[in-house]
């Protein structure tokens, strides 16, 4: 069976082969497969090696880093979040405990791809909420760099800039169940794809957005393709949106409405770089 290794290295952007320290594993019986602060149905340490390691996410300086895994414990103890510096981590999140700054009753059930993690060590990440409200259980969580955990955004709160089928009916739009593509400015914002969005047409979602406003939406937002035409997005992939620490350049994947052999584009900050069917511009 193929086994994943975690390796980290201090200045990770010069670092040679000989500089890499193998700190989890996902090989039975290794000391570097036990998890550190893995908790039990009673929220007691206890004992679980890692049955996967995926998800690595490190600070723009290679500082600070989490990772998304899966426990030993069973379904109802799975996924489980680790965050550290160095080659010393812990689990700040776990499947079945307390979502800290959640509603009442509810606890973590599973986690989002993705992520963005700063030189500070402050983060943020996308979670599944079970046993609270089932109108609000998808998230977006911010954990600060003395580990404090906010709702940054969640399903049912509002969703603003956004423009419905017909128009008149613009303005009650609130998020639904699926929001991917997470990521975080230096300033603290957070930039996500809202796959889902209630009380609008289906013709004018997914849409993309900076907080709780509406940044591009399908339906609506118009690009010069590189046929060239100015078309209409149709729709953004769901994991395919990013935008750089100064929020300076962001890149987005997606469909316009326009013929489905040309139709699927890669842009960066409003130019698109790369069209399904044509020639790559500079090649």
């Amino acid at each position: 069976m193929h086994k994943i290794a975690l390796a980290l290295a201090a200045g990770l952007a010069t670092c040679h082969a000989n500089d890499l320290t193998i700190i989890y594993t996902e090989i039975p019986g290794h000391p570097t497969a036990s998890i550190p602060g893995v908790l039990d149905a009673s929220g007691l340490p206890t004992f679980s090696e890692f049955r996967q390691i995926s998800d690595l996410q490190v600070s723009a300086d290679g500082t600070h880093w989490f990772i998304r895994a899966r426990t030993q414990l069973g379904s109802d103890l799975e996924n489980i979040m680790l965050k550290g510096s160095g080659t010393t981590g812990s689990a700040f999140a776990q499947e079945g405990q307390v979502m800290l700054g959640g509603a009442p009753g509810e606890v973590y059930d599973f986690f989002d791809g993705e992520g963005t993690i700063l030189e500070d060590g402050s983060l943020v990440f996308g979670a599944r909420a079970r046993g609270g409200d089932n109108n609000v259980f998808e998230k977006i969580i911010h954990v600060d760099a003395s580990n404090t955990h906010t709702i940054r955004i969640q399903m049912g709160d509002p969703a603003f800039g956004l423009t419905d089928n017909p128009p008149i009916d613009s303005g009650d739009e609130t998020f639904g169940n699926s929001l991917n593509g997470i990521h975080m400015l230096a300033d603290g914002t957070v930039g996500f794809v809202a796959v889902t969005i209630s009380n609008i047409s289906s013709t004018r979602r997914p849409a993309l957005f900076y907080d709780d406003q509406a940044f591009l939406q399908s339906g609506v937002s118009t690009i010069m393709t590189l046929l060239p035409a100015l078309d209409t997005w149709d729709s953004f992939d769901s994991d395919d949106f990013g935008t750089s620490l100064s929020g300076e350049t962001w890149y987005a994947q997606g469909d316009t409405e326009g013929l489905t052999d040309t139709d699927d584009i890669l842009v960066v900050n409003n130019v698109v770089v790369a069209q399904e069917g044509l020639v790559i511009p500079g090649t």
